[in-house]
Parts: C-alpha cells; structure tokens; sequence
C-alpha cells in the first residue's frame, strides 16, 4: 500500500521536474525566450495530460 502511494507521488512529481528540462531545451531549439516558453508549456500540458489519462486508466 504504503510502495503505490510513493510510486503515485513520484508520478505527479515528476512534471515538476521535466518542465525546467523542457524549457531550456525549447530555449536551445527557438532561440527566443518567449517562444520557449510557450513551447515548454505545450510541452508539460502534454506530459501531464498523458500522465492523467494513464492514472485514470490505472483507477479503472
């Protein structure tokens, strides 16, 4: 019980910490601080949207 609950912790984490890696790759690809940042936004919606979906189909 107390593994599933570290293991659902860690997911929500995790876009927490992919969001720094995922602007400063979109800084390094566009040059431009305002397209990077947008970029890094669609970015991190992605991998949070896919990640729900995936804790949904978990639940179910």
């Amino acid at each position: 019980m107390s593994g599933g609950i570290l293991l659902k912790s860690l997911f929500f984490a995790l876009p927490i910490f992919i969001a720094p890696i995922a602007w400063a790759r979109a800084l390094r690809w566009t040059g431009n601080t305002r397209e990077a940042i947008d970029l890094a936004i669609s970015i991190n919606r992605k991998t949070r949207s896919s990640g729900s979906s995936r804790d949904a189909m978990q639940q179910s």
